[in-house]
């Protein structure tokens, strides 16, 4: 028998055992048999096994079988989908105290899947599971008293609910993320600055986030005077505190391209993002291609330009296909070249990208 992981084979008489023990009723084996057949690891995964025996448990009315029969009516890849009949199996398990199963009614009622959507709802299950400090619930109601979604807008309770979430670690860098996002625009209440300052000082030597954060609290004048000659040495320091120096540059460049937390400069822009896509940052040079093709005045020079669109293109990027195919069309930056052009026009086309279509069936008209 063929295992889809690394794991070892769960011994033949070892399997029969725990089948006979499951069949006679005992819900742990019924348990154990539903996460070996879930999983794969110790014996073929098999999905109408799974199920078979997460039933029986759940029949009997285990909590975490209810969950896992709710989570398998939800799971998309399962024959057996059905939203409305997995919420169930979630209500169940949830009045059971099952914490997974009220975040998954949460995720339910935020996206309407199974039931009528309802931000209230799914405030109220993410709530219930917050309690039991699962980072993704936390992260939802920072989420939704961000947007004000089931809830009076409050940039106080999402700020309080992101921090929470941060002090868990648990979905640390997405929540980092929102945090440094508050900071930049200078929504957090004033009353947390004070003590913010000097918790992301002392951090500032081993966590970018803190040194991001201090950057953006000198920009807008967050707890301190405005001061962006001080803002800009905290944000440079972003990219000495960890060994991604790569990103960080891109991370500042965004914010000198769109003037987020700092003052708008195209020029520092595009020279951090050169030194990052030359640190082998590809979101950067996803940007710099992005720029070129975008910009009716490009404001990257070319040479930095045609090597990005070009490892793009390699890379079956279609806009990348589409504009180094241009390139060569219109002999603007090098000479004209009609049979390249057209091959890379060609891929973009067969690829669906719409401009590329037109393109070869204005050249072939």
């Amino acid at each position: 028998m063929e295992t889809n992981n690394m794991g070892k084979k769960m011994p033949e008489h070892l399997l029969k055992q725990l089948i006979k023990a499951a069949e006679e009723g005992d819900i742990d084996a019924q348990l154990e048999l539903g996460n070996l057949y879930e999983d794969g690891e110790q014996v073929e995964r098999n999905y109408d096994e799974a199920f078979k025996w997460y039933e029986k448990a759940a029949k009997q009315g285990n909590a975490y079988a209810q969950f896992a029969m709710g989570d398998m009516y939800y799971d998309e890849f399962h024959k057996k989908k059905t939203n409305s009949i997995g919420v169930r199996w979630f209500k169940k398990a949830a009045a059971q105290s099952n914490e997974y199963a009220m975040e998954k009614l949460g995720d339910a009622y935020y996206h309407g899947g199974g039931v009528r959507r309802n931000y209230e709802e799914a405030v109220k299950w993410y709530k219930k599971a917050a309690d039991y400090n699962l980072g993704w619930s936390i992260q939802r109601l920072g989420d939704m008293y961000y947007y004000g979604e089931g809830v009076e807008q409050s940039f106080d309770e999402a700020y309080k609910w992101y921090c929470k979430a941060e002090e868990l670690n648990d979905f640390g860098g997405v929540i980092d993320i929102d945090i440094d996002s508050m900071y930049v625009n200078g929504e957090v209440p004033s009353k947390y600055h004070k003590k913010d300052l000097k918790r992301f000082k002392n951090n500032a030597h081993k966590d970018w986030h803190a040194c991001k954060r201090l950057g953006a609290m000198y920009h807008n004048g967050m707890g301190v005077k405005p001061n962006d000659k001080i803002a800009r040495r905290w944000y440079m320091k972003m990219i000495n505190t960890q060994d991604d120096p790569g990103r960080r540059m891109c991370d500042l460049a965004n914010m000198y391209y769109y003037g987020e937390g700092i003052n708008q400069d195209y020029k520092e822009a595009i020279k951090l993002y050169k030194k990052a896509a030359n640190n082998g940052e590809v979101i950067a040079r996803a940007e710099i291609l992005e720029i070129w093709c975008k910009e009716n005045t490009p404001k990257i020079d070319f040479r930095t330009a045609y090597k990005w669109i070009k490892y793009w293109a390699g890379e079956d990027v279609d806009i990348a296909q589409y504009n180094l195919g241009l390139i060569y069309l219109e002999g603007k930056y090098l000479k004209r070249n009609l049979k390249k052009a057209l091959f890379w026009i060609t891929k973009a086309a067969e690829q669906g990208y719409k401009p590329a279509q037109k393109k070869l069936a204005k050249i072939y008209k």
